[in-house]
């Protein structure tokens, strides 16, 4: 290279960084400034691009789960789904800039998926268009179809390249792990008022860390630290398996994970315990333990856990009295007050809502509602003017799956979904059971997982813009880790029969 060439590259370079250096030190003036967020953000966008072109896929797998949303942008959305869209993107690039081969295929989960997508798009269309709180409008319901068609979007960013087999532990493991960041919220909550400003960086549903019930009872519940013991559970389940985490000459495991559900029952929610049962009892089956001795071993574990539960439940925290309080326990009689008050509003709106369900069955009601008919419901319940579920119903938060499914988008939503789900099993369960050895417990746990989730979601508790995500991902994982579906091992060619020439040469 030229003596000129070096001075011509070095003044571009300079010309370039300089002006941008300045640029971003204005911005830098007022940086919670929304204007200079988003400024901020595309600029270390441009200049991370080489690195997302290369790492996408990986960014995708460690933040789906991340409880962290992107707070500088109108309605904040999470940021696993907007890296998910950005994946799906960069996919598409390579493969069309590149000519690298194509992604995975697996129509039979694909196409259900691209189905529901166009029920959503068309019921949107048909009931009003999508409407954002954010942008200004009166009617809200935006976020919910960005999270629906994330999800979806999602899936195929996952699927757009195989995990190479020597990562796919680690990215299996990340893939749940990088949940322990709901803690994070908790932490800055009891950090005191200095540090509340980060909490705009992290989703709702982790920040809460208090609830004052309608009893009076000053309820302290760590929503988050549930979050990431589930989390961590998980990760150990996919990591080590039943097998491995009873594994007695290793107690560490096994002294963890009863931990870490302790842990859990500080968030004061009945789910977390009804969903950790469904996927354990499910892997449970699966690694086939039903008649080995960890079985008689963990019965028994549990009948002594039961007993001390029996005689000591009263006297446990009161979020962890909240979380057993469906087990016939003697608990505060105000948290099981509050707890039951939760069921029994739920079953009152059911029986509203159920004679309503087929008037939604050709076309879905959809996710749109009125933001001042809900604010102003929300503010008379507090007042006692209204119904606990007036609200609930307003926004179609029905708190169970099916429901939350068919009234938005009809009999043809509930149909794709279900196709989803039928082929989703199915990849599943193939992937189980043709499984590398390295792989066992990994395909093992999703299964597991998914099974456990698909349970929990129709019988107990659900939101379909919320739950989709967890369906996807997983099915999206297990796709990548395997490189698609993966079939029967031949059997080798039997060796060719010894001659009768050569049968002295034969061992004994």
């Amino acid at each position: 290279m030229s003596k000129d060439s070096s001075l011509f590259s070095g003044l571009l370079v300079f010309g370039i960084c300089v002006p941008l250096a300045i640029f971003l030190g204005y911005l830098l003036a007022t940086p919670l400034d929304p204007t200079s967020m988003v400024w901020i953000v595309m600029t270390l966008f441009l200049l991370l691009s080489p690195l997302l072109l290369k790492w996408h896929h990986e960014a995708l797998i460690i933040s789906w789960n991340l409880a962290l949303v992107a707070f500088f942008l109108p309605g904040a959305p999470a940021v696993g789904y907007l890296v998910g869209g950005l994946s799906l993107v960069f996919s598409v690039a390579k493969r069309a800039l590149l000519r690298q081969p194509n992604g995975i295929h697996c129509p039979s989960v694909s196409i259900p998926l691209i189905l529901l997508a166009g029920v959503v798009l068309i019921t949107a269309q048909q009931t009003g268009g999508i409407h954002a709180r954010a942008l200004g409008s009166d009617a809200w319901g935006a976020m919910r179809y960005f999270q629906v068609l994330g999800a979806i979007a999602g899936y195929f960013a996952f699927i757009s390249q195989p995990i190479a087999p020597h990562r796919a532990k680690l990215m299996a493991g990340l893939f749940f792990l990088s949940g322990v960041t709901s803690v994070i919220p908790v932490l800055i909550a009891l950090a005191g008022p200095g540090f509340q400003f980060l909490l705009r960086a992290f989703s709702l549903t982790s920040i809460a860390s208090a609830d004052t019930s309608i009893f009076s009872l000053d309820l302290q519940r760590f929503v988050g630290v549930m979050f990431m013991s589930q989390a961590v559970c998980c990760f150990m389940m996919l990591r080590y398996g039943i097998r491995g985490i009873l594994d007695w000459n290793k107690p560490w495991r096994f002294i963890s994970f009863v931990g870490m559900i302790a842990f859990g029952l500080l968030g004061g929610f009945r789910s977390f315990l009804v969903v950790f049962a469904l996927v354990s009892l499910v892997q449970f089956y699966f690694e086939g333990l039903l008649r080995s001795r960890f079985f008689v071993w963990l019965s028994l574990g549990g009948v002594v856990g039961l007993t001390l539960l029996f005689a000591f439940a009263d006297q446990l925290p009161m979020p962890v009295q909240r979380s057993i309080s469906f087990l016939p326990v003697q608990i505060n009689p105000a948290v099981r007050r509050d707890a039951a008050s939760t069921w029994d509003w739920r079953v009152e709106m059911w029986r509203v809502i159920l004679p309503q369900v087929p008037r939604y069955l050709l076309l879905g009601k959809g996710f749109n509602f009125d933001g001042t008919d809900y604010y102003l419901t929300t503010l008379g319940a507090q007042r006692g003017m209204s119904t606990s579920y007036d609200a609930a119903l307003i926004s179609s938060d029905y708190h169970q799956g099916i429901l939350t499914l068919i009234i938005p988008f009809g009999i043809w939503g509930f149909s794709a979904f279900s196709a989803f789900c039928g082929a989703s099993l199915r990849v599943l369960y193939r992937n189980y059971r043709y499984s590398p050895p390295e792989l066992r417990s990994v395909n093992t746990f999703l299964l597991s997982y998914f099974i456990g989730r698909l349970i929990f979601y129709f019988i107990f508790y659900g939101e379909f813009f919320i739950d989709l995500g967890l369906f996807t991902g997983a099915i999206g994982l297990s796709l990548s880790l395997n490189g698609g579906i993966r079939q029967e091992a031949e059997a080798p060619a039997p060796a060719p029969a010894a001659s009768r020439e050569d049968w002295r040469l034969q061992p004994v």
